[in-house]
């Protein structure tokens, strides 16, 4: 598991970040997203808390004392910017540190993956073409943008590439941070800028009728019970998926909410101590079917519903410890606590073992998670 930072540029494209995103945690790296102030106007700032489990900022001055322009880069074992938009290419060529994405840049020392997108002419724009061989000069590996569909009616190199594509590269930097992928030809995937500005694109631009008709499939599939019986078998396999790793805690197919290593550590300090929340629920039980019983001894039955608050609020004194303690571990070994930890750990101890979805995986009691 790696330590991912994925930025986000501003632009229509930020939108296929939340799949490049889900990609890196659904193999359980753990992901810190860092956009921009104009990719928060295409993607709001919950849906990149939520997929990613950790809070987001955009400038320098959140979370001050934990000096995340600085540490973000330093840990970071891989650095993902996708969109990569003109603007924030020009910035990182130019070493400018106006934001907590750039200053992230900045301090990194790991492999860096630009995805560009933007339309042909600023892709082609001599401006862009220098910013591009900076970056690769900086040892920034640089994508070549897809050729499709862009903003409105246009067609045209700039698309950015399919969010499997860049994980599949990304993947390759995270084993080696020289890797350079090659196509079946023998020849490098990416062209340098000073070639492209020497030779030019060497190919005229398509006509818009042409890219379209290439791009163009069906809306719906000509076989629709094929499809749709294809469309079950693959839910069924995600289903299946998600239940083993229920029953094993394999990160790759948990539910978003049972992600990355604050939950499952979570999970471990929860599952390694007695907690009163897990007899909660048999011991209130009882306790009702012995209040119908004595019904009609008031003394009795007075004594019966004063236990049970005692149970209670016993119940909530210890959740109330377990998690104090829980948080200053949280705080050493992670520096935050994304939102809504407590509630999982909460509900995680008035849970029975037994019924505890992952199942837990530490046997002894006592013996808590480093």
């Amino acid at each position: 598991m790696a330590r991912v930072v994925v930025g986000v540029g501003g632009g229509i494209a930020a939108y296929k970040a939340c799949a490049l995103i889900r990609r890196f945690t659904e193999t359980g790296h753990s992901v810190r997203v860092i956009p921009t102030e104009a990719a928060l106007q295409f993607v709001g700032k919950a849906t990149f808390e939520a997929l990613s489990g950790h809070p987001v900022h955009t400038g320098v001055f959140a979370d001050v004392p934990e000096v995340p322009h600085v540490r973000l880069g330093q840990e970071a074992e891989l650095v993902v910017i996708a969109p990569a938009t003109a603007d924030l290419m020009a910035r990182a060529a130019q070493g400018r540190a106006d934001d907590l994405l750039t200053a992230t840049l900045l301090t990194a020392r790991c492999p860096v993956l630009f995805a560009p997108a933007m339309h042909t002419e600023m892709w082609e724009h001599a401006a862009t073409v220098a910013n591009v061989a900076a970056l690769r000069a900086h040892g920034a590996t640089v994508m070549e943008p897809a050729s499709g569909r862009l903003t409105g009616t246009d067609t045209g190199p700039g698309r950015l590439p399919e969010p499997e594509e860049i994980f599949g590269l990304a993947s390759l930097l995270l084993e080696r941070a020289d890797a350079v992928p090659r196509d079946l030809a023998g020849k490098g995937l990416f062209r340098r800028a000073a070639e492209i500005e020497q030779a030019g694109k060497g190919r005229p631009t398509p006509k818009r009728k042409v890219s379209e008709a290439a791009n163009k499939r069906p809306l719906v599939p000509d076989d629709r019970r094929a499809a749709a019986k294809a469309a079950r078998e693959k839910q069924r396999e995600m289903r299946d998926r998600q239940y083993q790793a229920m029953q094993t805690g394999d990160e790759r197919y948990l539910p978003p909410r049972d992600k990355g290593p604050v939950k499952r550590y979570v999970r471990e300090y929860v599952d390694a101590r007695w907690n009163l929340g897990e007899f909660f629920l048999p011991v209130a039980l009882v306790f009702i079917v012995f209040s119908f019983v004595t019904a009609q001894n008031q003394d009795l039955a007075f004594l019966t519903v004063m236990t049970l608050y005692v149970i209670v609020l016993l119940t909530v004194i210890d959740g109330f410890i377990m998690w104090r303690r829980l948080r200053k571990r949280l705080l050493a070994k992670f520096g935050e606590i994304p939102k809504g930890t407590v509630m999982y750990a909460v509900m995680r101890a008035f849970q029975l073992r037994r019924a505890r979805l992952p199942k837990p995986t530490h046997k002894k009691h006592g013996v808590y998670p480093e």
